[in-house]
């Protein structure tokens, strides 16, 4: 009996580690996605939803909701929701797919993958592998091969037997049945785009090279976001983040900086470290541009500095909260008790001396 009871014994403490090893797994894979709940809690709730669907391509409304952090999940209707999706998304087969222009795509490449999404569609998401070679034949003569497998790889899997391919989501019928009304909208929406597709023709193949270069670096932009959400970052730490989500790619400089710059990230540089100037939260930037223009001129600053400065720039005293003062404080800048005086530095500039 005494065998018995420590050979279960052993094997509950098995069975212990290894659950324990999947929860660390898991973080682990939650924190090298940049998708873990605390990154996407830190955006306004647009971003999170266009940030989950940059990052699968391909997502059903279901898996999408259950991926925002419970925050939002509890808090956004599915109407909602679905309005957020229409920003950065088209509805094919019942799920979401990122827009071909959010996907950095543009002229006769979005055309030739909007194209690609209207007969997945009118096929339930399902091309026979002759169905993908005609559609690649058309657009081969006015976009680079290498982009239309790209395009096809994006959103479509081979089959084993490479006979077919398929949207990389089943068909949501779930979704179609309880909001038939945006199906249609959304079934009009992929007639009327493939409708210009063909009137476009076919022009030229252009600065193929560039455009490709173009779309990279604007893919890296929502990668580089969630690595700067975690707090400031000088260039080599930032290209050391980026290239472990692309271990086959040797991720330049230039494309880097590129991204960095990039309008829509908003982004500065300050004291040899890249911050996140914008949030989306326009009272909570408003604060953090007045915070980082300080640092700019200032190695340090105290809180009483930021205040009259915000009050001389904007006009008004700030009305945000302390918790929130403290919040955007913490997340730019390390605390520093100086002689009897608290003094804010920037984060991670001190190693940049």
């Amino acid at each position: 009996g005494d065998h018995i009871s420590y050979v279960r014994g052993l094997c509950g403490q098995a069975e212990t580690r290894n659950k324990l090893r999947l929860l660390r797994q898991k973080a682990h894979q939650a924190q090298n996605s940049g998708l873990s709940s605390y990154v996407l809690s830190k955006m306004p709730v647009e971003r999170q939803v266009e940030s989950i669907l940059r990052h699968y391509g391909v997502i059903s409304f279901l898996n999408l909701r259950k991926r925002l952090p419970v925050a939002s999940f509890r808090s956004i209707s599915e109407d909602a929701l679905i309005d957020m999706l229409r920003a950065c998304g088209v509805l094919v087969c019942g799920n979401w797919v990122l827009k071909s222009v959010l996907a950095n795509f543009e002229g006769m490449e979005a055309g030739a993958r909007d194209l690609l999404l209207t007969m997945l569609h009118r096929k339930a998401g399902k091309l026979l592998t002759p169905e993908v070679i005609k559609w690649k034949s058309v657009f081969e003569q006015s976009v680079a091969v290498e982009t239309l497998f790209e395009i096809a790889r994006s959103v479509m899997d081979e089959a084993q037997d490479k006979n077919s391919w398929r949207l990389k989501a089943e068909e949501d019928k779930d979704f179609i049945r309880r909001f038939p009304a945006v199906v249609s909208e959304y079934e009009a929406w992929l007639e009327s785009r493939r409708s210009e597709v063909v009137q476009a023709g076919k022009p030229g193949r252009g600065s193929t090279q560039a455009s490709s270069a173009s779309r990279f670096r604007g893919k890296l932009v929502p990668e580089v976001r969630e690595c700067l959400l975690t707090g400031p970052k000088t260039t080599e730490e930032m290209k050391k983040l980026v290239q472990r989500k692309h271990p086959t790619l040797e991720i330049q400089e230039e494309d880097l900086l590129g991204s960095l710059n990039a309008k829509e990230l908003d982004a500065i540089q300050v004291q040899g470290v890249w911050v996140l100037a914008g949030t989306g939260t326009e009272s909570h930037d408003k604060f953090r541009k007045t915070l980082l223009t300080l640092f700019k001129h200032r190695d340090s600053v105290t809180r009483q500095d930021v205040m009259e400065e915000y009050e001389r720039v904007h006009g008004e005293k700030c009305k945000l909260s302390d918790y929130i003062i403290r919040q955007q404080l913490r997340e730019v800048a390390e605390k520093i008790e100086d002689g009897g005086q608290t003094i804010y530095v920037v984060k991670g500039a001190m190693q940049t001396r």
